[in-house]
């Protein structure tokens, strides 16, 4: 970043493709450390894939990642949402749901979902006030203002 004065930041600030380009190659899936996810939104992130888990001996899960707080296991080359598969009938929920469940059951569940929490990252003022700065349509006014002066 010394040698382009920044600009080679920036542009990896507002493209993330560029930069991850850079910083990552291609590789087959189950080599794969990190994955890029395009959501819903059209947003690209590159999230770390976690390797496999031993749960107890003889019984592993296999490799996960954690996007928007949703928990996906990779099945067959491609990593899907775990879902809680509720078959019952609704007395039967309520039943069972004023029994308790056991602890083992409550460390399979937190095994597989994770703790029932959702930790969102807040950003510090400088840090907001820094993605404002360098917004490329503050840029852009800058050096608008620049060029205009200096002609």
């Amino acid at each position: 970043t010394v040698m382009t004065a920044g600009m080679l930041q920036l542009v990896f600030r507002w493209m993330p493709v560029f930069a991850l380009k850079c910083t990552h190659r291609k590789c087959v899936a189950h080599n794969a450390t990190h994955a890029l996810v395009l959501s819903t939104d059209a947003t690209l992130s590159v999230v770390p894939i976690n390797p496999p888990q031993d749960v107890r001996p003889g019984v592993e899960l296999p490799r996960s990642l954690t996007f928007r707080h949703v928990k996906y296991f990779e099945s067959k080359g491609s990593f899907f949402p775990v879902v809680y598969e509720c078959r019952q009938a609704y007395g039967q929920l309520l039943r069972a749901a004023g029994q308790g469940i056991s602890e083992e059951e409550v460390a399979h569940r937190r095994m597989l979902f994770g703790n029932n929490i959702a930790d969102v990252p807040v950003k510090s003022h400088f840090a907001l006030l820094l993605d404002e700065v360098l917004h490329p349509f503050y840029i852009f006014q800058v050096w608008s203002v620049i060029v205009w002066y200096l002609e």
